[in-house]
């Protein structure tokens, strides 16, 4: 996986990709079952002159 995204897994369907995320597709959690899987751009803020 790319370094500069951000992944979450959630049951909820619809909310994150109001909030721009998204659905990557599903991945097994850890007792097997499906799970959302979902990414977005890191944002990243340096501060100029420091």
């Amino acid at each position: 996986m790319d370094h500069s995204r951000l992944y979450l897994v959630t049951d909820l369907v619809g909310f994150y990709e109001k909030c721009g995320w998204e659905y990557v597709g599903e991945v097994n959690e850890l007792d097997g079952g499906p799970i959302r899987l979902y990414g977005a751009n890191a944002l990243l803020h340096r501060e100029q002159g420091k």
